[in-house]
């Protein structure tokens, strides 16, 4: 069960991952963004660098 729970989890999130990169990718060469982090995986950071509001509504808007 849990092996199933894996795998359609796996899918998914590589069907996202699928249908968003291209759309971030664009965003960031439109930018000029050289590298797009988590912020979790951040201890400090200037609140002006943080682009996730911008990158969703990039998202939300070419995601059908």
């Amino acid at each position: 069960m849990v092996k199933d729970f894996n795998d359609f989890k796996k899918k998914e999130l590589d069907g996202i991952l699928s249908k968003i990169s291209p759309i971030i990718n664009a965003y960031m060469e439109k930018k000029s963004v050289k590298i797009l982090l988590d912020s979790k995986n951040i201890l400090i950071g200037r609140s002006d660098l943080n682009l996730t509001n911008e990158v969703i509504k990039e998202i939300n808007e070419k995601i059908e």
